[in-house]
Order: structure tokens, then sequence, then C-alpha cells
């Protein structure tokens, strides 16, 4: 059975650390985080994006009344609020992802302040490097060693854009490859 589903484009990204032991601990120190990517959402425009087609369904038919759209709308973005400051605390204290790409490779701020939802995020256009939203990364995967003088091993789900290179470190020898 695959481990994705053939409609997709997901892939299954690896990558095998090797090199002298204090290189590869300093590795694993500088790659663990929080996993989380510090973005930054205009929950304003979220809010309307939610609003608008309970107002206005392109049917026609209202499901809801404009006052229970506005409600739902601003509670959802409540929600999302209360969730990404929850998310931001744990960011700057949680050690638990042990390959933090965005540690690795921070995303700009300039790009953290578009926020995840903004089309121009993971389009990759103009060359800009732009990582992709987080939806099109799984998070982190569990490290496990492949042998007493071999360094871990980590992977993680991407869609078939770039997630970044890793492999571009100094210090051991981090070669990426997809299984």
């Amino acid at each position: 059975m695959p481990l994705a589903p053939a409609h997709t484009d997901w892939l299954r990204n690896t990558l095998h650390v090797t090199g002298a032991s204090g290189a590869v601990r300093r590795f694993q120190a500088a790659a663990r985080g929080s996993g989380i990517i510090p973005w930054q959402r205009d929950l304003d425009r979220l809010e309307e994006d939610w609003f608008l087609p309970m107002a206005a369904p392109a049917d026609g038919v209202r499901a809801i009344s404009l006052a229970g759209a506005r409600i739902l709308a601003r509670r959802l973005r409540d929600s999302v609020a209360l969730q990404q400051q929850r998310a931001l605390l744990r960011a700057t204290t949680d050690q638990s992802c042990p390959f933090d790409l965005h540690r690795l490779l921070p995303v700009p701020p300039a790009i953290l302040r578009l926020g995840p939802e903004d089309p121009r995020v993971g389009d990759g256009s103009g060359g800009t490097g732009v990582p992709p939203a987080p939806s099109a990364m799984s998070g982190c995967c569990p490290v496990r060693p492949i042998a007493a003088t071999a360094g871990p091993i980590t992977g993680w789900w991407s869609s078939g854009r770039p997630t970044g290179r890793p492999g571009r470190r100094s210090g051991p020898s981090a070669a990426p490859g997809r299984t």
C-alpha cells in the first residue's frame, strides 16, 4: 500500500545525516525546534472571507441569516486567533520536532507577514524561493539512528514543490533524498 494516495503530488522526503559525531550532534541541535512556522494571519481578512460566502452564496440560497453568518465568521476568527497565539507561544519553547525546517532555513519576515493564505506564498514565482504554506508540509517525523557511526534519518511529506535545501548546510554531510 502506498504511503500517499496516487492522485496527489505529495512526496515523501528523507534526510540522512552522516559525519563526525560532534558535527552530527551540532546539526541535530541546530535542527531541533518546534516545527511551527510563525505566520502572521490577517484575521480581519479571514473573517470577511468566511462571512461573504455565507452572506451571498454562489447559488443565491442563504442557509444562515446575516447575523448568524457574522457571528459564525467572528467565532472562526477568534478560534484562529487563539490557535495562532498558542502556536506562537509554543514556538518559543517547544523543542519536540527533531528536524525543524523553519529553524534551519527561516521563512523571511516579509513572507511571514503575507500569511499562508496569500496566493504568492508557495508559488515560487520569480525565483523568490518562497517556501510552501504549512498545509504543504506535514510537520515533523521521528528521527531514528541507522547505525552507531551514522547520523539520524528524518523524513517529511511535501507537495511536488521544493521545501528548501537542508543539504546546503556546512558541517556534516546532509544528503536529502526522495523515496
